[in-house]
């Protein structure tokens, strides 16, 4: 997890994984693609694990956004999905795996601008509340990938 505090612009970027939250634990955590165990500095990560690197990354998002004046934006970049409304493809819509791809917290975070994200292979570009939510992902003709989008905060 890292940020940036941009003074003169009045914004602080803040980015990191954001592990999902998962809700259950499967015998073994493996890539949906290669089919190996998932590891971190050298060892297979376990549902524990999972879930206290998406505590960690909440807490300290929320510490960073405490330190922002009022006036600040706040744009926010990580891997994973910050919500399940409208960031996986129809097609994925109530799969069991879908803990794997977002998560639900983009409500807890109101003073948030902008959110992008990647992982989903599903591109978006909606306000939620107050929240930009955003996804731009160069995947295949199905996600509408845009080679002009630009950001303004």
């Amino acid at each position: 997890n890292e940020h940036v505090i941009l003074e003169e612009e009045k914004v602080m970027i803040f980015g990191g994984t954001m592990w999902s939250q998962l809700f259950r634990d499967p015998p073994t955590l493996k890539s949906s693609i290669t089919g190996y165990p998932i590891y971190s500095r050298d060892q297979p990560i376990t549902f524990d694990m999972w879930n206290t690197f998406f505590t960690s990354f909440k807490t300290e998002l929320e510490r960073r956004i405490s330190m922002c004046l009022p006036d600040y934006k706040i744009l926010v970049l990580t891997h994973y999905a910050p919500t399940f409304k409208d960031t996986l493809a129809p097609r994925y819509l109530d799969k069991p795996n879908n803990d794997f791809y977002c998560t639900e917290v983009i409500k807890d975070y109101p003073l948030v601008s902008c959110w992008a994200f990647g992982h989903t292979g599903w591109n978006c570009d909606y306000k939620e509340n107050s929240t930009r939510v955003v996804s731009n992902q160069y995947y295949g003709k199905d996600a509408k990938y845009n080679s002009k989008l630009i950001i303004t905060l």
